[in-house]
């Protein structure tokens, strides 16, 4: 795989906690592991795309806090580009993940700033398509609840969105789109 691709959705800290059986309402339970990852939509493509050999540029906000600073490491020390990376004033979201033996997982998330999409960060994303419009590739995801493809991109490539009813991604694309050149 080569070339570029822009991926806008968030980063967010994974937590994943190992369990035996989900405690009765009310009542205790346990869990034997627990293990923390660099996680969200956009970062697993990210990663998936550089392990292709391809370069993947994510389009989120962090906030600055230290789930924030832990993936501003983990980018840097997996040489993954941090160029439309935004710290914003905030926390940083997260997701707990129950994993049950049988392999069934249960998931519990806390949005953060990487719903939002500043001014200033779309000014970024639409310089770096309008100067360099055949080395971006447009992805936007957040969900894999529905693909849409559209041909709204300022160079008239289509953008690719990932949709669902919680997608900020797909509003910012709009505004993305009716600003460009």
């Amino acid at each position: 795989m080569a070339g570029n691709i822009l991926l806008l959705g968030g980063l967010v800290l994974d937590r994943y906690f190992s369990i035996t059986a989900w405690p009765q309402r009310g009542q205790d339970g346990s869990f034997s592991q627990e293990e923390t990852f660099v996680g969200g939509c956009a970062a697993n493509m990210a990663v998936t795309i550089h392990n292709l050999g391809g370069q993947a540029h994510v389009v989120s906000c962090l906030g600055n806090d230290p789930a924030g600073e832990t993936i501003r490491q983990y980018w840097a020390s997996h040489g993954l580009s941090s160029r439309f990376l935004r710290e914003e004033t905030g926390a940083t979201g997260s997701c707990l993940v129950f994993s049950e033996p049988d392999g069934e997982r249960t998931f519990l998330s806390r949005t953060g700033v990487e719903l939002g999409f500043p001014p200033e960060l779309a000014e970024a994303v639409l310089a770096a398509m309008t100067s360099a419009p055949k080395e971006l590739t447009q992805l936007c995801t957040m969900t894999f609840e529905m693909l849409k493809t559209t041909d709204c991109s300022p160079a008239g490539r289509p953008i690719w969105i990932m949709r669902s009813a919680s997608d900020g991604c797909s509003r910012s694309w709009r505004r993305l789109s009716r600003a460009g050149p």
